[in-house]
Order: C-alpha cells, then sequence, then structure tokens
C-alpha cells in the first residue's frame, strides 16, 4: 500500500470496505447521491492527488449549509473521513454523523488538504459537511465511511476495496525463539485506542501466544505467552517516525522505545511457529494500520545500552 502521509516505509493495514456509493460520489459530491441544501457543488478542485477537476469545490450560499449522504444499515460503530482544504472564508466547517458532530475549523487550512474524521454508532447514518457562514469555499476530496473506530488510507472504489496486507518471512535462519532482539522504526496512524502488531514472531493464531510480538497500545510492550513487559507511550502522530525494540534470553526480556528500556522476566521460549510477520499476525488480525520501516532480527541479546543507542530518537 502506499500512504499519502509524510513517512515512508511498509504502510500495512487490514481489510477495508468503502461505503460511500456509487464510485463517481466518493470524489464528485454533485453526484445526486448527495443532497445539498444551502451547499452549491462542483468538480472543479485540483485533488489531493494534484489532477486538476477530480475532487468537489463547495461554495455555501447560506449559512449553516449542509451535504450530506445517507446509508441505510443498522447502528455499529463507522468512521465518516474526508480531506478539506480552505479556499476563501473563515467560517466554522463541520463534519456530521447523525446527531454526532465535530467541529474542524482549526484543523484545515488553505494550503494543504487534511484529513478529519469522525466515528459514531448510528442507525441509518447521514453524513457529510456542515459549512457555517455563507460565502465560504472549501475544497472536499475522499469522502469515506467505513465499519470500525478510525479512518483508513483512501478508496477510490464501492464495496470491498482493499485486502488485508500480509506480510511475512521464514522464521528458520532468521530468528530464534530462545534468544534474539528486535528493532523497528514506526509511525501510527494518528489515533486513539491503536492496537496492532509491529513484529510478530510466533504461531500467528493464538491469542494466548502472541509470541515475539512488538506491540502498541499507545505504547510498545513485548510479550512471551506468559509474560508482558509494556514501556512508554506512542505519540500517535501519523507523520512522527519512532524507534521500537526489545530483546529476550536466559530469563529476562526487554522492552525499548525511544532510547527508554525496561526489563522484565522471560519464560524461555517465545512460541511456536515457521513464520515472521510485520505489521499483523498472519492472517488473525491485530493489524498495525501504519507505516513500518527499517526492520532488524537478531539472532542474539542487545545490551541495554544497545538497545538505549539504536532507539534513541
Amino acid at each position: 500500500d502506499t500512504s499519502p502521509s509524510a513517512y515512508g516505509g511498509y504502510f500495512e493495514e487490514g481489510a477495508g470496505i468503502q461505503l460511500v456509493t456509487p464510485n463517481a460520489s466518493i470524489r464528485d459530491m454533485t453526484d445526486g447521491s448527495w443532497t445539498a441544501t444551502d451547499i452549491t457543488p462542483a468538480k472543479n478542485g485540483v485533488g489531493i492527488d494534484g489532477v486538476t477537476n477530480s475532487c468537489s469545490r463547495l461554495t455555501c450560499t447560506s449559512n449553516g449549509g449542509t451535504i450530506l449522504q445517507t446509508l441505510a444499515a443498522a447502528a455499529t460503530s463507522r468512521t465518516y473521513s474526508v480531506w478539506l482544504k480552505r479556499v476563501t472564508g473563515t467560517g466554522v466547517i463541520t463534519i456530521q454523523q447523525g446527531a454526532t458532530t465535530l467541529a474542524v475549523t482549526g484543523l484545515i487550512n488553505s494550503s494543504t488538504f487534511t484529513r478529519v474524521e469522525l466515528n459514531a454508532t448510528v442507525l441509518n447514518s447521514a453524513f457529510g459537511i456542515i459549512m457555517g457562514t455563507s460565502g465560504d469555499v472549501i475544497l472536499a476530496d475522499f469522502n469515506q465511511f467505513e465499519a470500525g473506530a478510525f479512518a483508513t488510507s483512501p478508496m477510490a472504489t464501492a464495496g470491498a476495496a482493499r485486502n488485508a496486507d500480509v506480510l511475512s518471512y521464514t522464521l528458520t535462519g532468521n530468528a530464534s525463539f530462545s534468544v534474539g532482539s528486535l528493532y523497528a522504526e514506526v509511525a501510527c496512524g494518528g489515533w486513539s485506542g491503536h492496537i496492532g502488531d509491529i513484529v510478530y514472531i510466533g504461531d500467528g493464531g493464538m491469542s494466548s501466544d502472541i509470541a515475539g510480538s512488538v506491540l502498541a497500545v499507545d505504547h510498545v510492550n513485548m510479550w512471551d505467552g506468559t509474560n508482558e513487559i509494556e514501556i512508554g507511550e506512542l505519540m500517535m502522530t501519523q507523520s512522527l517516525i519512532e524507534k521500537s525494540g526489545g530483546s529476550w534470553g536466559g530469563s529476562t526480556m526487554v522492552s525499548a522505545l525511544s532510547g527508554n528500556v525496561i526489563q522484565g522476566a522471560f519464560d524461555g521460549a517465545l512460541g511456536t511457529g515457521t513464520s515472521i510477520y510485520l505489521g499483523t499476525e498472519s492472517a488473525a488480525g491485530f493489524d498495525w494500520f501504519g507505516a513500518i520501516r527499517e526492520v532488524h532480527v537478531w539472532q542474539k541479546q542487545l545490551s541495554h545500552a544497545q538497545l538505549k543507542a539504536i532507539t534513541a530518537q
């Protein structure tokens, strides 16, 4: 996958389904699936891909104008997201999902597109944009509505647009369950409640044996199936690369983040299996939904000093 953000590396995501339909309406808000009230849409903006006449230009003609699309579906956790950019005006801009709204005025600017998102659980959700001030003009691109607590990378096709990413390497000759070390530079997607595997060494299918993972639940941890140690908190900023690591061997296990190190007990074995997975726990999920780069796996246990040095920001 390719992320539109500033960082590089392998961008891992789980499966995604674009619920905005039809295809044309994802970028063209003149499509009949959108209901515009006191907003005039035109497809004549330069989009996030730099292509002329590829995104929607929205002009507010009366205070509180709305442009909405409705999904007839049961109430379940879904996230609406859209890339916005100001053209003229300084009025309040809000995104909506049913009765739930989020003012994004302070998040957007006139120089670059910014992705804004709103999660809610709404029956037959009407989602879209509210413009507070008559005369204001904004650009809107890649409307997206999807199941889950946060937005994923843009999908240009309605329906099942993306399969889950799975990247793996053979374990034999590359890693040992009894002794080793991990290092990876990572960037999260910028959402709260994030959880996912960075590097997974184990059988990849049992939650009781999340073997050799460097995980993130707003922090970095190591887990050997018996013991878990946690350190620090990831900044959860989409464009910020952070350095994480860990080691295991003998009776000790270590977790490291941004030059900080913590030690705990190790049960002597990370688990069983034949593969090393990056950004996921095989097909079982725990997707990272972010970028991973500069991954290193050693078949020796690095010292505290070494882990501190290589993970220092």
